[in-house]
């Protein structure tokens, strides 16, 4: 499993963020962009403009906005993006 680290960007949908990546695991099996899309797995939020979508993008937005992160990346999709599991990191004092 890859391991990436980045700062939060913007909210694509509700289960969809973009982060600008700062550092990348030296074991990395991939090459990173600086700026990647990613899939959060495990969770499944309701689609742009559909019921409930407007809500999911403010909660992940709320969870994440302006935190360092860290990406467990399991996968890639078909349409580019990264599927991981991300944990915020401890702000620094």
């Amino acid at each position: 499993m890859d391991r990436i680290y980045g700062k939060f960007l913007r909210v694509v949908d509700g289960d969809t963020l973009d982060i600008a990546v700062t550092r990348r695991d030296g074991a990395n099996e991939f090459d990173y962009r600086n700026t990647e899309r990613i899939r959060l797995d495990g969770r499944d939020a309701p689609e742009t403009g559909t019921p409930g979508a407007l809500a999911a993008q403010r909660a992940l937005h709320e969870r994440f906005r302006g935190r360092n992160l860290r990406v467990n990346v399991f996968a890639h999709d078909r349409y580019g993006r990264l599927i991981g599991y991300v944990t915020k990191t401890p702000r620094r004092q």
